[in-house]
């Protein structure tokens, strides 16, 4: 039984771009209800992260077993790497958030393009048309509204503002080396080592901070279930899968979407006001993606396609 998917040579075809953009949509509408799903848990950050990751690592680890795959060193060595970032993005997030303003970290979280582009560009051949960079810079302004305009909770501190740079870039860094390893392993394998590599980062982090493992009761572990299933293994999964069709600097910038979606999700089902000037940062970040994505959707470029189950 193979465990990694084979690289194969060929062209990047329309019908795979198209499901791309799409699966990143989605993915991106799954991570706009992780806050609203989070926050019904009723426990601090750090002890959600860890449940969410180790119940996610045994959910994919055990379909990974019914399917009759397995981990292998081969797949550990594409994946260690994406799974350190990313449990060092859920244990920053949470930790900064407590150090300054949501918005702060919200704000400086759009930036991911910055980081992305450059890279993309000049280490894995990918062409940023001027369309992207104009979408990017809308998206991200709309973002900033968004943001601002709903208010700010919390202490501005420099340290904290220095926690969500740092959380910046290991989001950024997440993205870049999925997308790098999605040239050698495939998607369910790829996630079922990522989170177990996540949660056993986190491990140590909410153990040495003190957290109350027993502070998730009743229906919280009903809310938990449901962030583990749709952030998550269907969030993370798409946005894993489509990263073998759709460039880095595209899916970076349509994921501006999700603090948009949170600030609906929290409206809709948390009660939380929203105003007419985070409405019109909304419209504005919505049309930016809309644009790129019908953009990238239509563009198809030769590429190696890689790893695409």
């Amino acid at each position: 039984m193979t465990t990694a998917a084979t690289p194969v040579a060929g062209a990047r075809t329309h019908a795979g771009q198209r499901f791309g953009v799409l699966a990143v949509l989605a993915a991106t509408t799954c991570w706009g209800l992780g806050g609203v799903l989070g926050k019904s848990v009723g426990a601090s950050g750090l002890v959600v992260s860890f449940y969410r990751l180790w119940m996610g690592a045994v959910l994919l680890n055990l379909v990974l077993i019914v399917t009759k795959r397995r981990l292998t060193w081969d797949v550990l060595k594409w994946s260690w790497l994406g799974g350190v970032c990313f449990g060092l993005n859920v244990a920053l997030y949470f930790t900064s958030v407590r150090m300054t303003s949501i918005a702060n970290v919200a704000i400086i979280g759009s930036l991911t393009p910055v980081i992305v582009f450059p890279i993309a560009v000049k280490w894995m051949g990918e062409r940023v048309t001027r369309k992207a960079i104009v979408c990017s810079a809308l998206a991200i302004a709309g973002v900033i509204v968004v943001v601002l305009a709903g208010g700010s909770s919390g202490e501005r501190a420099l340290s904290g503002d220095l926690l969500a740079v740092v959380n910046l870039v290991s989001w950024a860094a997440f993205f870049l080396v999925t997308k790098h390893a999605r040239k050698g392993v495939g998607t369910l394998e790829y996630l079922a080592a990522m989170t177990l590599v996540a949660a056993i980062t986190v491990t140590p982090i909410a153990f040495l901070t003190g957290q109350d493992f027993g502070s998730v009761e009743g229906v919280g572990w009903v809310w938990l279930v449901l962030l583990v299933l749709i952030p998550g293994a269907a969030g993370h999964g798409l946005m894993t899968w489509a990263h073998a069709h759709v460039d880095v600097s595209t899916s970076s910038v349509l994921v501006l979407g999700e603090p948009v979606l949170a600030t609906i999700a929290a409206a809709v089902f948390l009660s939380e006001s929203v105003n007419a000037v985070q409405m019109l940062g909304m419209a504005g970040v919505v049309a930016a993606l809309a644009v790129l994505a019908v953009a990238e959707s239509d563009t198809v470029e030769p590429e190696p396609v890689a790893a695409a189950t």
